[in-house]
């Protein structure tokens, strides 16, 4: 195995530490006061991976979405008539995790299923609340999907496109590429995912001309821009030179360290929260000498327990925790889903 290769092995094993001690983190901050000491997990021996962990992960260079006509997607929009209940006959969108929410605060995943598997779903729901079973018409009215846009660009959200849509029209609704200190793009790769269909495409690429890298859209995308260098690694997940400001901040990117600033100073060079960020619930990941991977969490109400920030620090604001029916129209962004992002780059330079 090459020097590059275990490298590009050690850093997807990091990525997937830090994603499983963030989630152990998020939940413990929720009812507890940020304390300093941080939660640390070793990087395994490389002898120890599995040779066929990258086999597993199946990313492409171009990204062509299965499509399953009839099948309801994110973002569609469905009329719904009820012949037995006026309250339930509307028109319903679906939200970017596949979810409608009905009258009597019946919540039902519907992403996948096919009108008459949708029928059959509003019939078990909606039993208890009538003598006979109920009939419904189904239709959908609308086709537009939901692609959630993440990373490096200047309104991450969830938008509404065309199955049939560009890559461009998703940057547009974004706000387009966040832009560096020389006023280029700071994003290079763009990381799709909509778990049936994984790929990593460089943007120059796309940008050339080359419009068929992206084959329109599923519902539901993950779709993360991000700065990678030509191998398609993730070359500032921990560079010493810089500190990552990602998730609910106006301008994610990475930032020159500077050892007199602390977390409140990067918040500010992030161009401060969004209005759906939990500056109380924030994480820093950072990897120690001892390849440890530690995460802090962080309150902006309680910086005197947050550690002094270090270059290759990456500081993730946490959104608040609306329920999944708020998020259709609203920031969409997830760590998981920046780390699952990050890690289908590092396999790109790892595997093909």
């Amino acid at each position: 195995m090459t020097r590059y290769n275990r490298a590009m092995r050690t850093h997807f094993i990091i990525v997937t530490l830090i994603f499983s001690s963030l989630i152990s983190c998020s939940a413990s901050t929720k009812s507890k006061t940020p304390v300093t000491t941080p939660i640390r997990f070793n990087v395994p021996d490389q002898q120890q991976v599995p040779q066929q962990q990258a086999a597993t992960n199946s990313v492409s260079k171009t990204y062509e979405p299965t499509l399953f006509p009839g099948t309801i997607a994110a973002g569609n929009l469905i009329k719904i008539e009820s012949y037995d209940d006026e309250k339930i006959s509307a028109d319903y969108r679906v939200t970017s995790e596949g979810k409608i929410l009905l009258p009597y605060q019946i919540e039902a995943s519907v992403a996948g299923l096919t009108l008459p598997q949708l029928s059959e779903t509003l019939q078990k729901s909606f039993q208890p609340y009538f003598r006979t079973k109920p009939k419904f018409g189904l239709q959908i009215i609308e086709s537009s999907v939901y692609v959630n846009a993440l990373g490096l660009v200047a309104k991450p959200g969830a938008y509404l496109v065309s199955p049939t849509g560009s890559l461009d029209e998703v940057i547009g609704l974004a706000g387009g590429l966040e832009k560096n200190t020389t006023g280029q793009s700071s994003a290079q790769y763009v990381s799709i995912d909509n778990n049936q269909a994984k790929a990593s495409i460089k943007l120059s690429e796309y940008f050339a001309g080359n419009k068929a890298l992206v084959k329109g859209w599923a519902g539901g995308e993950k779709v993360f821009f991000q700065n990678a260098n030509e191998e398609g690694n993730t070359s500032e997940l921990f560079n010493k030179s810089y500190v990552q400001v990602m998730g609910q901040v106006k301008n994610p990117g990475d930032y020159p360290i500077n050892t007199a600033a602390n977390i409140f100073a990067y918040l500010m060079k992030a161009g401060g929260p969004t209005d759906r960020a939990n500056t109380n619930n924030m994480l820093l990941v950072r990897m120690n000498e001892k390849n440890e991977v530690e995460t802090y969490p962080v309150a902006l109400n309680n910086l005197s327990q947050a550690p002094q920030i270090q270059g290759g620090d990456v500081l993730f604001v946490q959104a608040d925790n609306p329920t999944d029916l708020q998020k259709d129209a609203s920031v969409f962004g997830s760590f998981a889903s920046v780390i699952s992002s990050i890690a289908t780059t590092v396999l790109i330079g790892a595997g093909l």
